[in-house]
């Protein structure tokens, strides 16, 4: 059978490998950039909590929507009034 993943899942995915790379990496500064529009309010939540439990690792995570933002994160809205941005603290 052939298996798919949705856009959400893909998000979480891919999330989830591009911080491990980052992570094995030698660098002085760790930044993650994730474009989160096609996920649900859980797997958003479970991205911002999971890069959130990471050392070192700064993080932006661009949603279209509002979801409840986790402790420890940052709410900023683009100047032009678009869509949500969030930064990790």
């Amino acid at each position: 059978p052939i298996q798919v993943m949705s856009g959400g899942e893909f998000v979480l995915f891919a999330s989830a490998l591009c911080a491990a790379v980052i992570e094995i990496r030698n660098a002085e500064l760790k930044l993650l950039l994730v474009e989160a529009g096609e996920t649900d309010d859980i797997i958003a939540k479970g991205i911002l909590r999971g890069i959130q439990a990471m050392d070192n690792l700064s993080a932006i995570v661009m949603l279209q929507r509002d979801v409840e933002v986790p402790d420890g994160w940052e709410l900023r809205r683009p100047a032009s009034g678009a869509p949500a941005a969030r930064a990790a603290a």
